[in-house]
């Protein structure tokens, strides 16, 4: 049995563990704070670290198939585990880089659940992308999904995780919207993550502890799988944005950057609507101020960081 940190605590990075196999499967840790591949969500990658100073690269993290409540760190392909016999004390370290990702995206799938209320018959959480499968006919709207995320996103809400009984699972089986992945039992208790006023499952993934830290993500293909199919793929939208001047030269956070995609979807008709003035009560609201002496110095740097980022030419004003 590997005792899975990472279930109460997805930030930490390392921890110190006691080699417990080395099988075709990978090394058997007595603890760990790598994820295995499960619920849709990739396993991690890193490294095992002797006392002695050997490194073992790990390529993947699975659920070992032949011990129950085992995890197997599968080794890079030709690796030397000559240093990590049973026994072996290691720091298991995981990609603080693929860890980040991976929470951000699945947190955000979350907040996609919330605005798509279907089922969900497919998953897949990466660090390069994250997509839903949902089961439904109906077309979805890119534009309106990316929108709805951010604004969830700038909401700033904080990220929990409890646990449950199976039996307070089985007195709400609405709680479960996947299809395909069903919460795992024989243990007497099921984790459930709360996005606090958006969104409550099963979920025995990593996560972000609010949802500002998710940043700017957006839809970047909705298909029509089947007839009863709708995949939404997420990025993240510093990999999707014209190469202009980028999110960190600009000085903007992650939840800055993602109040700023919510404005921009504001912003964007500012044409046809009668120009600044009359929308600057929306742009307020936005960057979560309620209006008053700041709101025109507010809506002044909103503008100026539009320009700064590309996204509207220098030319825009108040009326």
């Amino acid at each position: 049995m590997t005792e899975e940190l990472f279930r109460e605590d997805a930030t930490l990075l390392h921890c110190e563990a006691t080699v417990l196999a080395v099988d075709e499967s990978g090394v058997v840790l007595d603890r760990t704070v790598f994820y295995p591949l499960g619920g849709g969500q990739a396993g991690d990658t890193g490294t095992l670290t002797s006392a002695a100073g050997a490194v073992l690269a790990i390529a993947d993290t699975r659920k070992h198939k032949e011990r129950p409540g085992a995890i197997a760190h599968v080794p890079a392909p030709g690796a030397d585990l000559g240093a990590f016999v049973v026994g072996t004390r290691v720091t298991a370290r995981v990609d603080e880089a693929r860890r980040l990702a991976h929470r951000r995206f699945h947190t955000a799938t979350h907040l996609l659940c919330a605005l798509v209320p279907h089922p969900v018959d497919g998953c897949s959480i990466t660090a390069g992308y994250a997509r839903l499968d949902f089961h439904m006919a109906e077309p979805l709207d890119k534009e309106a999904l990316t929108a709805g995320i951010a604004r969830l996103v700038a909401a700033a809400a904080p990220v929990k995780h409890r646990w449950i009984s199976e039996d307070e699972l089985d007195a709400n089986p609405g709680l479960v919207r996947s299809m395909s992945v069903q919460p795992p039992r024989g243990l007497g208790r099921i984790r459930v993550l709360e996005i606090e006023g958006i969104d409550l499952q099963p979920c025995g993934g990593t996560h972000v502890a609010n949802t500002a830290e998710i940043g700017a993500v957006v839809v970047t293909k909705i298909e029509k799988k089947s007839a009863m199919t709708r995949r939404v793929v997420l990025g993240f939208a510093e990999r999707h944005r014209a190469p202009t001047k980028k999110p960190a030269e600009a000085g903007l956070s992650l939840a800055a950057e993602a109040r700023l995609l919510v404005a921009e979807r504001v912003v964007a008709g500012l044409a046809g609507a009668g120009g600044v003035a009359e929308r600057r009560l929306e742009l307020v609201e936005v960057v979560g101020l309620g209006g008053g002496d700041e709101l025109d110095r507010v809506v002044l740097q909103l503008l100026g960081a539009f320009v700064e980022l590309g996204a509207l030419g220098p030319d825009v004003g108040l009326r």
